[in-house]
């Protein structure tokens, strides 16, 4: 993920033993204080923190403002962005399919997928989704829009295209939007490259073997039976006074996605 993506404004702490609960710990003994501090020296604008011990929640607090200028303060109904974290889903989505028979880890992508992925570099090398998970499928995330034109643009809250429609542009040599430095010299399954594209397209992998939305499947097969109802890809789906402001900086953002949605967007 770019360096300037808002991430986090918001973290999430898990201190074991620092509730009340369990005052043998020491080092935690006042993780407000910890807590505040951090949100001092970082400029954090709002966290939410929680202690978890076993299966349930032992204690929670929430600090500083959701939304600094209108001084919203947040509470167990506000929804932060979670950047990267966001690929946790993708990688969930996946294995789910995989322990249904639905997706061999080992097989070629293209088995999958409408249009034929290969490095162009390498093209008698087929790609697995068990490379797009590991980040080793030669695909590489570009350092600038000026490397790979378009890659950065940002839509206004749900605009952006679907996975169907610009990753063949991006990924396929005919594509309106291709530049060779999307693929690295590297072959498929021999060097670790941190791609948001590859990503991206694991979830329209999901897509195609799953018959729906990438946003719809996590939905019905991951928020909904863990029983996250203020939890989605799309801002459609959510109620925005409960969504935590974005920032860069201290400077607060408008909400909005990237092509590569599922790798940074939940």
């Amino acid at each position: 993920m770019k360096k300037s993506f808002p991430l986090c404004v918001a973290a999430m702490f898990f201190f074991h033993g620092c509730s009340p609960l369990a005052p043998d710990v020491e080092e935690f003994a006042d993780p407000e204080g910890e807590i505040l501090r951090e949100m001092n020296n970082s400029g954090i604008p709002s966290i939410a923190a929680y202690v978890v011990k076993g299966d349930d929640i032992v204690w929670e607090r929430y600090y500083g403002y959701a939304d600094v200028a209108r001084r919203r303060v947040p509470d167990s109904s506000t929804s932060y962005a979670l950047a990267s974290v966001s690929k946790l889903i993708v990688v969930t989505a996946v294995m789910q399919l995989h322990e249904e028979g639905l997706i061999d880890l080992r097989a070629d992508v293209n088995r999958y997928l409408p249009f034929s992925v290969r490095n162009p570099r390498y093209p008698d090398r087929s790609i697995t989704p068990y490379q797009l998970l590991t980040h080793t499928s030669g695909l590489a995330w570009p350092l600038s829009d000026s490397e790979v034109p378009g890659m950065f643009t940002k839509y206004r809250l749900d605009a952006a295209p679907p996975l169907r429609e610009w990753l063949p542009q991006y990924l396929l040599s005919e594509g309106q939007h291709y530049v060779p430095s999307v693929w690295k010299d590297t072959r498929p399954g021999e060097k670790e490259l941190y791609s948001n594209i590859g990503i991206s397209l694991l979830a329209y992998l999901v897509e195609e073997v799953s018959d729906t939305t990438f946003n719809a499947y996590c939905k019905q097969h991951i928020f909904g039976p863990l029983a996250m109802s203020n939890t989605s890809y799309n801002y459609a789906d959510l109620d925005l006074n409960n969504v935590a402001a974005m920032y860069r900086g201290s400077v607060q953002i408008e909400f909005y996605r990237e092509l590569c949605y599922p790798s940074g967007y939940l």
